[in-house]
């Protein structure tokens, strides 16, 4: 019996093709793969757009226009990566934090922090209350309180939440999900949610906590991957002609579990009982600080307010009479 235990290989699979119950490494991360699911239920009009050389497939529902990633690691997989403080962001960059060098400097997370606090400035008054999910290092968090926001962040990292805490000195910083977070029903005059429902497992549940926490006539800011976005076309297409090599590493897994389009996005924030006021984009230029060089400043602006570059933003609005929305069937798109 010990030689047959000890004969028992538990080591992950890291060769492809990857198929559904396989664990797997995949660059330094290792996982359970499961099916995928569209977060919207299944409408029986879903198909595979694309299989990478790995055998991960990335399906389109057209009634949504939502892209799904099947198979996909577990849950479990992924909240143990995501307890990693240094998981998508190099923290060692903060030790010894200098916040006026930072701001100097123009870091890339310096500069996307102000794109946010800029954009919920032009929505909401200094000293409306603000919930950052899924703050990290609590950043925006820090710039919205210089702003004059009452801003508090919640994350899932315990290990990124005291790095803010104890090393950038970021107050209102907690390590939770929002469903244990304590809030009462109608807190905040505004809730961020930046580069996070892409993650989520229980997405449409968790876009309910986010409406109930808000107030009436509160503000719901989030960015999400766009699909629809001219560089991800491309690069897909380069993919598919063998062109581009490499699996398809602009999807993002396993890290993205679903990619968005305005009318995904829009569907989203319905169905939560939240009602859309403007969906634009961010590129990778403006997230990194570049988009004055290279290509004219009014063509960048043109492709964000197209929606076409790689990110989408939304801004939506909690009516008074916000009640959850039970959508209508959308006509399929015809691409």
């Amino acid at each position: 019996m010990a030689a047959l235990t000890s004969s028992i290989d538990n080591s992950p699979k890291t060769a492809p093709p990857f198929q559904i119950g396989d664990d797997i490494e995949f660059r330094g991360w290792r996982g359970r793969l499961e099916p995928g699911v569209n977060p919207f239920g299944a409408s029986g009009t879903e198909r595979v757009m694309v299989t990478d050389d790995s055998g991960i497939q990335y399906w389109h529902d057209p009634v949504s226009d939502i892209v799904f990633t099947s198979p996909r690691f577990s849950q479990a997989s992924l909240d143990l990566a995501y307890q990693k403080p240094d998981a998508h962001i190099d923290t060692r960059q903060f030790i010894d934090f200098d916040r006026n060098a930072w701001k100097r400097t123009a870091d890339r997370s310096f500069v996307v922090s102000k794109l946010k606090v800029d954009l919920i400035s032009r929505w909401l008054a200094p000293g409306a209350t603000v919930l950052d999910v899924g703050c990290h290092l609590g950043l925006f968090v820090m710039l919205a309180q210089e702003a004059g926001f009452a801003c508090k962040g919640i994350d899932v990292s315990a290990d990124a939440i005291k790095i803010g805490t104890e090393q950038l000195g970021i107050p209102s910083l907690s390590a939770c999900t929002l469903d244990h977070a304590g809030f009462e029903p109608e807190s905040f005059d505004g809730l961020v949610i930046w580069d996070v429902l892409e993650h989520l497992y229980d997405l449409t549940n968790v876009m309910q906590q986010c409406a109930t926490v808000l107030k009436p006539d509160g503000y719901f800011f989030a960015q999400v991957p766009n699909h629809r976005g001219m560089s991800a076309r491309l690069k897909t297409l380069a993919c598919k002609l063998r062109i581009r090599r490499g699996r398809f590493h602009h999807f993002g897994f396993p890290w993205h579990l679903y990619h968005f389009s305005p009318r995904s996005l829009d569907v989203l924030v319905r169905r939560a009982g939240l009602e859309t006021e403007r969906i634009r984009s961010y590129s990778h230029r403006s997230k990194s600080g570049a988009a004055r060089r290279g290509i004219p400043a009014w063509i960048n602006q043109r492709i964000e307010s197209l929606a076409l570059s790689d990110y989408l933003y939304i801004v939506a609005h909690k009516t008074s009479a916000a009640r959850p929305v039970t959508s209508k069937p959308e006509p399929p798109l015809n691409d």
